[in-house]
């Protein structure tokens, strides 16, 4: 079985915050000994904080604005939390599509120099917590074949159930993307501007996302694609389990279902977690000697 590994970036400046962490567990758990592996890594990144700006005036709810610098074409037409806080203070901070395909491809060079892993079977994804004037959340690069990006404090994050789904989601689209449409015009071939409830959606209006994630699917065409690609259909299994894993959280019947359940909740060292939505709550040492308690 070929392995196909999913390096998850997390910048030190950056840290591993809540949403990454849950996301990272959920996915992990989907099938921990399946061909599709994901590992994070501590990047040594110098913090490109310095020479972005502050745009106080950004409103991070409007639509997704296409950039050239990603080979696009133009489109016709929860509750308080130490994460949340902590995204809304960073992504007010924004650089042009052009410096985050910069930072991707440094990220790329810095993890194979470091590393020395498989190209043929590594995937790069670079957990950005910064902002950007295009307002992008996710995508690959349209330069190189072995990485992309997430920006984890994304608006995305926060018209979710939970805020690490969209992100987990993503962790299964960039595999299946750097398998089956890894290619230099993916953007100009597969990319949908109105969606279609597939992968390969954008989703200009950020909150139709729930649709990309609740159907858990691609369209007609991008399968007819993924059919003449040769994949194992281990991998498949893996992406669909996994995408339906996602699913299952954010549809309405999964609330509706679990709305009046108790949640099971493991007391770890320094957070609480919540095993039906993988949340993860962190507290001060004063508050978790009140639950152990």
């Amino acid at each position: 079985m070929t392995k196909t590994n999913v390096y998850l970036l997390v910048p030190n400046y950056a840290g591993v915050t809540g949403t990454v962490q849950a996301a990272f567990d959920f996915a992990s758990q989907v099938d921990p000994n399946g061909p599709i592996q994901f590992h994070l890594v501590a990047y040594d990144e110098k913090n490109p904080k310095y020479r972005m700006k502050k745009d106080e005036e950004f409103r991070p709810e409007d639509d997704i604005v296409p950039s050239p610098d990603f080979n696009l074409k133009q489109s016709a037409s929860y509750s308080e939390s130490i994460d949340l806080t902590y995204s809304q203070s960073m992504r007010n901070w924004l650089e042009t599509p052009r410096e985050v395909l910069d930072r991707m491809a440094d990220a790329e060079d810095w993890f194979f120099e470091e590393h020395h892993e498989d190209r043929d079977n590594a995937l790069v994804l670079l957990l950005n917590p910064y902002g950007n004037d295009h307002n992008y959340f996710c995508g690959p690069s349209p330069e190189r074949k072995n990485v992309a990006f997430i920006q984890t404090t994304h608006y995305a994050t926060e018209v979710t159930t939970a805020p690490h789904i969209p992100v987990a989601y993503e962790f299964f689209a960039a595999a299946l993307r750097f398998r089956a449409f890894n290619v230099p015009d993916y953007q100009e071939r597969f990319v949908h501007f109105n969606d279609v409830g597939c992968v390969n959606d954008f989703f200009e209006r950020i909150e139709r996302i729930q649709l990309k994630i609740q159907s858990a699917n691609v369209c007609d065409s991008c399968y007819e694609y993924i059919t003449h690609q040769g994949l194992d259909q281990e991998f498949l299994d893996h992406v669909y389990k996994g995408l339906n894993a996602v699913r299952e959280m954010q549809i309405n019947f999964t609330r509706a279902r679990r709305a009046n359940k108790p949640l099971t909740v493991t007391i770890r060292n320094k957070f609480l977690q919540f095993a039906e939505t993988q949340g993860r709550v962190k507290l001060a040492p004063k508050q978790m000697a009140l639950y152990k308690f």
